[in-house]
């Protein structure tokens, strides 16, 4: 398609509900992209009534009239996140519904494809035309528009008004998820505010699991990320007859959690697993993720909905999600309240247990919510007529059965994740799926259908793709709709 590139305002308005493609520029901007570097460089805007034409603006002020003009069209971008998050710095940026290009396309083909959901990617499916990205890199020193800088920020306007509208028209799609659930989230994940740590307490953490793990390793005396020492060793000294690879999933086979030493695991496996953790956890919670903090401790993540192929939110730039708590407790204490706050803690009740009874329509876990009280102590006395307490060990092992459950762990892998014996799981497993039939029964027919077309689906109708040649698709199958 032709590129007719207008510098100024757009000549008319957008009709409504016409697409209109929307992309914006930064100059100078460093990592991570969500925090608020750079200077404005240009707004690049493509009516859909004329997509051959891209007007393009490079001034606070006629960005304000250029949005003002297309406010009443359909507005479309490539990851929402961004565009919005730094045009809130020059303007003024209203709720409103968008469509985002990025977010539709993991609607459609989260776990299909892996990692090519960027603009360069979606213009190659969907427009099948080649686009040469290296001009992106001359915004990170640049002061000023070049010709070539201009033509690349309009074809990204005008892409994107493009592939939004074959989006919007392709047969055989449920949206509801997507217009329901990921495009109305952009708005309060802009609103997610910094969490506060104090920094010398976590380095003073994060420094001792670094430390401890190179005492491990010293003791065992081979470099345990070595996957060559680590096989070789294990083989000579750990009584394994073969090991396919050390990876982790592999090592849990025979070593389980290395943070739970009476699980009767193979203690060297254990022990090597144990060193890799402690080293991991030093090095990835030390400076690097202290390196975007300010003075007073403050941290903010790039929170980004609808990043894992599951649809669950993801965190990156640090990646706050995946802080050790329940291993390193002790980071907790770390996160402190700003001057005139209090910390807050709040968390569904049983969400994973309740998305299960909705997708698997059991009868009997179903009357368990209706009657109301905890569930898992429901469930208890529902399959052996005990009653168990909360904060009790017996409590404790059976909300991590019935979590292992929809989770789709076998008996061998509750063992590794949770506190609890494989033969313990067993029973539990095999008394829990005879009480609520509707439980085995959706597990067995999800897994079926991933097999035979390759996707299961959600409560919303959305398509999760699986991976069958995934070691652990049939765990993914099931646990897939239920995240």
């Amino acid at each position: 398609m032709k590129l007719n590139l207008v510098e100024g305002l757009p000549k008319r308005d957008a009709r409504p509900g016409e697409v209109v493609g929307l992309d914006i520029e930064v100059y100078r901007q460093e990592p991570p992209l969500h925090l608020p570097t750079g200077e404005f460089a240009c707004l690049s805007i493509c009516l859909l009534g004329d997509p051959e034409t891209v007007f393009q603006v490079y001034t606070h002020a006629d960005t304000r009239e250029a949005l003002k003009r297309v406010s009443r069209g359909h507005w479309a971008m490539h990851n929402a996140n961004y565009d919005v998050r730094h045009l809130r710095r020059w303007v003024t940026v209203r709720q409103r519904d968008i469509w985002d290009t990025f977010l539709a396309e993991r609607h459609l083909y989260a776990g299909l494809y892996q990692s090519t959901f960027t603009l360069k990617d979606l213009a190659r499916r969907w427009l099948d035309v080649y686009r040469d990205k290296e001009t992106r890199d001359l915004f990170a020193t640049a002061t000023e528009m070049t010709v070539e800088m201009k033509r690349y920020a309009a074809l990204d306007a005008q892409d994107t008004a493009r592939i939004a509208d074959l989006q919007m028209h392709k047969e055989d799609v449920n949206w509801k998820s997507f217009t329901e659930v990921s495009t109305p989230t952009i708005w309060p994940f802009l609103e997610i505010r910094p969490f506060r740590v104090d920094r010398v307490q976590w380095m003073g953490i994060s420094t001792r699991l670094g430390k401890r793990g190179e005492k491990i390793q010293k003791e065992l005396g081979i470099n345990v990320n070595s996957h060559q020492q680590v096989k070789a060793f294990l083989l000579e000294h750990a009584g394994l007859k073969r090991l396919r690879n050390t990876k982790k999933v592999t090592l849990e086979k025979y070593g389980g959690n290395p943070f739970n030493p009476r699980d009767g695991k193979n203690p060297l496996v254990k022990k090597v697993m144990l060193a890799r953790s402690l080293l991991k956890m030093g090095s990835t919670y030390g400076e690097s993720f202290l390196s975007t903090s300010d003075k007073d401790g403050y941290i903010l993540p790039g929170w980004m909905q609808d990043r894992a192929d599951t649809g669950r939110t993801a965190c990156s730039d640090p990646n706050a999600q995946n802080i050790p708590v329940r291993n390193v407790p002790e980071f907790r204490d770390c996160v402190i309240a700003s001057p005139g706050n209090v910390l807050g803690v709040y968390d569904a009740s049983a969400q994973e247990p309740r998305e299960g009874a909705q997708l698997t329509q059991d009868q009997n876990l179903l009357k368990l919510f209706r009657r109301g009280g905890n569930i898992y102590i429901e469930v208890m006395k529902e399959m052996r007529g005990t009653t168990i307490k909360k904060g009790t060990r017996a409590y404790d092992k059976t909300k991590s059965a019935v979590l292992g459950s929809f989770y789709g762990l076998t008996p061998q892998g509750m063992a590794m994740q949770y506190d609890i014996g494989v033969r313990e799981a067993e029973d539990f497993q095999t008394e829990f799926f005879e009480k609520f039939r509707g439980v085995p029964d959706w597990m067995a027919r999800v897994r079926t259908e991933a097999i035979n077309i390759g996707y299961v689906r959600t409560t919303l109708e959305r398509r999760l793709w699986i991976n069958p040649h995934d070691e652990r698709w049939m765990n993914n199958a099931v646990n897939s709709p239920v995240q």
